[in-house]
């Protein structure tokens, strides 16, 4: 059962609510909501009017804009800990730019933008610690764009693998794929098909 206090904790572990006040921290949680998503249910559509942001408490979300012919591309996958949503708050048109549905049994705090951006115009740490959020996800896609253009298939993956391994791994190290391979194969821009070929490439021969 999650508590107002068990929320307050969950949103204070976050570097972009860690810094608030018990005071703020207090008014804030008192209008978040708690949420939960089975596998393959929609949290938000694209286009939909964008009124709150997400703190993924559990489980995992894929955000992907779908074409006419209703093939998915898979913008990003969040995991726990993670917020995703709150570059629209200061968009001019406040919808969401993607879709979002959960990949598997999970959890969520959804936070409405308008009163976090009230406490934004009150806390200037706030503002700092967003804007280097957003700072680092787009320095983030800038480095996934000329991965897609200028790198194979294997290269493509074999860096999003390294980035997943944690500093302190070993040799012996086992790495479990985030999310489902066709999910990661549309996030990196390759077919099913190539994706299973390439990880064929990068494991070492007997």
């Amino acid at each position: 059962m999650h508590t107002a206090t068990h929320i307050a904790e969950q949103l204070q572990s976050h570097y972009l609510f860690s810094h608030l006040s018990p005071t703020k921290l207090n008014q804030l949680t008192k209008r978040v909501r708690l949420i939960h998503l089975e596998r393959g249910e929609r949290l938000f559509n694209h286009n939909e009017p964008a009124e709150r942001f997400f703190l993924l408490v559990k489980g995992l979300v894929k955000l992907f804009r779908s074409n006419a012919a209703g093939e998915e591309k898979v913008v990003d996958v969040i995991q726990p800990n993670k917020t995703f949503a709150e570059a629209v708050m200061f968009m001019e048109q406040r919808s969401y730019p993607v879709s979002a549905e959960a990949l598997q049994k999970t959890q969520l705090l959804a936070i409405p933008n308008q009163v976090y951006l009230q406490l934004l115009k009150d806390d200037h740490q706030s503002c700092l610690r967003l804007l280097g959020n957003l700072s680092q996800r787009l320095h983030r896609r800038l480095t996934e764009i000329e991965d897609l253009t200028l790198q194979s298939a294997t290269n493509r993956l074999a860096r999003y693998l390294l980035r997943l391994i944690p500093e302190d791994a070993d040799n012996g190290t086992c790495l479990r794929l985030p999310a489902p391979k066709q999910v990661i194969a549309s996030k990196l821009a390759i077919e099913p098909e190539t994706f299973s070929r390439a990880l064929k490439n990068l494991v070492a021969p007997n």
